[in-house]
C-alpha cells in the first residue's frame, strides 16, 4: 500500500525546465517527487500539507561523484592529453604524443584568444604517457612569451 503523499509549499521552485522554469509546490511520496507545480494544479490532491519551506527557495539537487562535470567545464580550455578523447559535443580530440604537440596545440590556441591577458589553459597532460618527457617553461615560451600559460 502506498504511503501518504507529502505536499511542498516553496517561496518558489526553480525547475531547471527552460519550458515550466518556476513552480511553488512538490509533491513527494516515499522520497520521490511525484509533480512539481503550483498551488492550484494540486487541488484535490490527498496530500500531508509541509511549509518547512515555505519562504525557501528551492532547486533540483545535484550529485556527481565521478567528475564528469568537472571534465565538461576543462573541454572550455585545451585538451593536451595524450589519449584520444571525445569532446562533449561528440568530436574526437586525438591525443597527443610528444611534446611537440602540446606545444602546436597550445599555439593554435593561443592564437583564437583575442585577450591578450586571458590565461591559456591546457589541461589533461601527463608526462607518463610521453616516456617521461617533461614540459618546461621553455616550451611554454614557445607557445607565447606574453601571455599566461598553464598546463595541468
Amino acid at each position: 500500500m502506498p504511503s501518504e503523499i507529502t505536499l511542498f509549499e516553496t517561496r518558489r521552485v526553480i525547475t531547471m525546465n527552460p519550458s515550466r522554469p518556476d513552480a511553488t509546490h512538490i509533491a513527494v511520496r516515499d522520497g520521490r517527487v511525484l509533480m512539481v507545480g503550483t498551488r492550484a494544479e494540486f487541488d484535490g490532491l490527498d496530500a500531508v500539507p509541509d511549509r518547512r519551506f515555505a519562504d525557501k527557495v528551492i532547486l533540483p539537487g545535484f550529485v556527481e561523484g565521478h567528475a564528469h562535470v568537472m571534465e565538461g567545464t576543462l573541454w572550455r580550455q585545451t585538451y593536451v592529453g595524450a589519449g584520444d578523447r571525445r569532446s562533449p559535443d561528440g568530436r574526437r580530440v586525438p591525443g597527443l604524443r610528444d611534446i611537440g604537440a602540446v606545444v602546436a596545440r597550445l599555439s593554435d590556441a593561443d592564437r583564437s584568444i583575442a585577450d591578450p591577458d586571458q590565461l591559456l589553459y591546457g589541461w589533461g597532460f601527463d608526462p607518463l604517457h610521453l616516456g617521461g618527457a617533461r614540459l618546461t617553461r621553455h616550451d611554454l615560451d614557445r607557445v607565447s612569451t606574453t601571455r599566461p600559460v598553464m598546463v595541468h
